[in-house]
């Protein structure tokens, strides 16, 4: 049930109230109403009955409707009101409206008054649902933006020039910049980098730039160079170019940055300790040439530790990495008894299905005895080192016989597995977070191998976008019998799209937005899953629930469909009203002309001040018609630009002759151009409206016998004329609505005016694809520019 439409009335007379209220119960049946006539009992109402709308006539004996509009904006700008008034000055009208009334009805059409009000309801629902649109798309934005800002990785967009646009805080850590501003581009940071043989990358070979010219990923490792900070740093850039749909050339480059400047060093480290490892092998081979047949067996292996025993348990090799590995030194142990080294860890599993770990203290310290246990399983094992701390190890035991067959001792080699157990468990971290965010996601996400033809997974929210609480989808279950379950709530024929994309050939990305039975639209995005190596994986389809905004966006086409209608209908209104008025006003002066020239010879010095009258407010009345009319004309496009070749400077002086042959100016005129000829195409029908309106405006609103000033000017490609008076001026504040039809400067509203004159001037001017300009200082004049192009 909708709730009561609350309106405040603001009328003193009982009569026109109760009319008022009669006319909108017409249109609104169910409505709650409070009237008011003192503006103390207007806030009052205001506050405590929170309307929904205000209608107030324009004059009250204590109070007024342009004060009770002022108030009810700014209480709350979303509140309509509309001036119900039996005044018939248009000039009031016209200023409610742009005070920010909804409408303007008068009393003796008091029928339209019901209507405006469902009108202007219309409009404000239009306007809270357009607000909250834009609040949820600035939310929106400001959690991209946090996600962008958080990452770990360095990333930075530029736009198809190679100029940087954005860059986040992760990548201005790692190029060391304080302070990232997209309008400084003098000196990009990137481009002081080196390849590996300290050769300067210039700049069309920089990953970035090479990514928009060839229009292909890129990843390459630079030394990259801050001259400011004197930093040096190893970056591994990876850089991907965007297109948009159906352009060959990208239109910007994504580029993410990666500091391996450390892993680098670690490399080199490596790189030197196995160069030692190889020299110490050597050494060691060449001085215990009784372990020749040994050789073989180091040097395979090398880069892991490994250690030889006799059976007695004393150490006869403990090559340099297992020196680093279990902190050791060879020739300390070499011929004495060997430490404990090794300890085995038993697996469990605990409630949350993840292994944990015990280590067992009942083992011997000699390394023969745990052949056994290290052939059953070489993996949960752990070095003890000298210090007592242990590290994960990879173990193989066994023995080795001599040139005679016979055992000769026992060889271990143990491999450090502590980055792989760190990759392992870092994996499983991942595994479960990845399971959390989709589980979480607003986002239904389901994953499906249609070579299988399996589902993969799947999340909570496919059945409630859906509207199909009792769907059944299950882990490795069958993905054709999801999809026909889908398929049976869709409202039109998109199961076709649903069929392509089972073809497991098909390698589209797509994305569609599909109807349900109940109404309801969903957007559906689906891509391959793909591996660094290009394999696939299956497909994911994500489904959003986007009814809000595809009601929305329908709504919003009808409100631009119903504007274009009413513009039309104003033209009309405008276009048929002028006409009506030129006849009787064309009639009105032939008989005024007739009169003086036939009937009343006799009594002219009585009445031709009379005459007069008639004949000067007849032509106003002709002039301001024709310019509703030519303005009505250019706005609806009924008025097109007949270009014709003409020079601008013989035009100028030609028109200031007609000028002066059809008027006594107030002013002198003067006119001055820098150039001898300017030959252009333009519409000198319509130019000469454009000079009749501007020079008429500087002598209007310009003291008795000063100087209007014409000035034509021409360069290369652009003409202009600049007409210079010594009037009034106009406001600051005011100058930029100098062009809005009917807009009238505070300071001029003493002079007869339309306010039609520079708004007919801007639509002449823009048909002729120019430019127009205005400065303006207060009781100093003003000059108006115009630039019109040559070519």
């Amino acid at each position: 049930m909708n709730p009561k439409v609350k309106i405040i009335l603001v009328e003193d007379v009982e009569t026109d109230a109760l009319l008022a209220v009669h006319e909108i119960r017409k249109a609104i049946p169910d409505i709650e109403l409070v009237t008011v006539d003192t503006e103390e009992a207007f806030r009052e109402a205001l506050a405590s009955f929170h309307p929904d709308l205000v209608v107030t006539d324009y004059s009250l004996p204590s109070f007024d409707g342009m004060t009770a509009l002022k108030i009810t904006l700014a209480h709350d700008a979303l509140i309509p009101v509309i001036i119900f008034t039996g005044s018939q000055n248009e000039s009031i009208a016209v200023e409610c409206i742009k005070s920010g009334a909804v409408d303007y009805v008068l009393k003796e059409q008091q029928r339209r008054l019901g209507q405006a009000v469902v009108n202007a309801l219309k409009q404000k629902e239009v306007q809270r649902k357009k607000e909250e649109a834009l609040a949820m798309l600035a939310e929106s934005e400001q959690t991209n933006r946090y996600l962008y800002e958080s990452m770990a990785q360095g990333v930075i967009y530029r736009d198809h020039q190679g100029k940087i646009i954005r860059m986040n805080r992760a990548a201005q850590s790692i190029l060391g910049i304080d302070h990232f501003d997209a309008g400084d581009q003098s000196a990009d940071p990137l481009y002081h980098s080196f390849y590996d043989n300290g050769t300067s990358v210039p700049r069309e070979s920089y990953p970035a730039i090479r990514a928009l010219v060839t229009g292909q990923e890129n990843h390459i490792t630079l030394l990259y160079y801050n001259r400011q900070k004197d930093i040096r740093k190893w970056i591994t850039h990876h850089s991907r170019p965007e297109f948009r749909k159906g352009e060959k050339k990208p239109f910007r480059v994504f580029s993410t940055m990666e500091d391996i400047t450390e892993h680098k060093r670690l490399i080199s480290e490596i790189s030197q300790l196995n160069q030692l490892l190889a020299e110490r092998v050597v050494t060691r081979t060449n001085e215990i040439n009784r372990l020749s047949n040994l050789n073989s067996a180091i040097l395979d292996n090398a880069g892991t530790a490994v250690m030889v025993f006799n059976h007695d348990n004393v150490v006869q090799l403990f090559n340099p990495a297992a020196e680093k590995m279990f902190g050791y030194v060879a020739t300390s142990l070499t011929g004495k008894p060997a430490p404990r080294l090794f300890k085995r860890i038993e697996a469990s599993s605990s409630s949350s299905n993840s292994e944990t770990f015990h280590e067992t203290d009942n083992q011997s310290c000699k390394v023969a005895d745990l052949i056994k246990e290290v052939n059953t399983n070489r993996d949960n094992w752990v070095g003890i080192r000298n210090d007592g701390t242990t590290l994960p190890v990879k173990l193989t035991v066994s023995t080795f016989k001599d040139e005679t067959g016979s055992e000769a001792g026992i060889i271990a080699i143990a491999v450090d597995t502590t980055a792989e157990k760190e990759a392992e468990e870092a994996l499983r971290r991942n595994e479960s977070l990845m399971k959390l965010v989709m589980a979480t996601s607003p986002l239904a996400l389901l994953v499906i191998d249609h070579r299988q033809d399996t589902v993969l997974y799947c999340n909570q929210k496919l059945s409630d976008i859906w509207g199909q609480p009792g769907l059944q989808v299950r882990i490795s279950g069958k993905a054709s019998a999801v999809f026909t379950q889908l398929a049976s709530a869709l409202a039109g024929d998109d199961n076709q799209f649903f069929l392509e994309l089972q073809d497991p050939g098909n390698h589209a990305v797509c994305e569609k937005t599909i109807q349900l039975k109940g109404g309801n639209f969903i957007k559906c995005y689906t891509d391959l899953i793909l591996g660094e190596s290009g394999k696939c994986y299956g497909r994911l389809y994500t489904f959003e629930d986007v009814t809000r905004e595809e009601e929305y966006a329908r709504s919003l086409r009808v409100s631009i469909e119903k504007e274009k209608e009413l513009n039309e209908l104003k033209s009309k209104i405008v276009r048929l009203t002028s006409h009506e008025f030129k006849t009787p006003l064309a009639s009105i002066l032939m008989a005024s002309e007739t009169l003086q020239h036939y009937g009343m010879k006799q009594v002219d010095g009585k009445f031709s001040v009379y005459f007069e009258r008639i004949d000067k407010n007849v032509l106003y009345m002709k002039e301001m018609i024709d310019k509703f009319l030519n303005l009505s004309r250019l706005e609806s496009g009924h008025l097109p630009v007949q270009l014709t070749p003409a020079d601008l400077v013989r035009f100028t002086r030609e028109w200031l002759v007609d000028y002066h042959d059809k008027n006594t100016p107030s002013a002198t005129i003067l006119f001055k151009s820098e150039c001898d000829e300017c030959n252009m195409h333009m519409d000198t029908y319509l130019m000469e409206q454009v000079l009749n309106n501007l020079v008429s405006n500087g002598i209007k609103y310009s003291p008795e016998g000063s100087t209007v000033t014409i000035e034509v000017a021409a360069t290369d490609d652009t003409a202009s004329i600049t007409i210079t008076d010594q009037g009034i001026g106009i406001p600051v504040d005011e100058q930029q609505n100098v062009f809005s039809t009917f807009f009238r400067a505070s300071n001029a509203r003493k002079t007869a005016g339309t306010g039609l004159g520079l708004a007919t001037v801007k639509q002449i001017i823009d048909l002729h694809g120019g430019r127009i300009g205005i400065s303006s200082e207060e009781n100093r004049g003003t000059q108006v520019k115009v630039e019109l192009p040559l070519n």
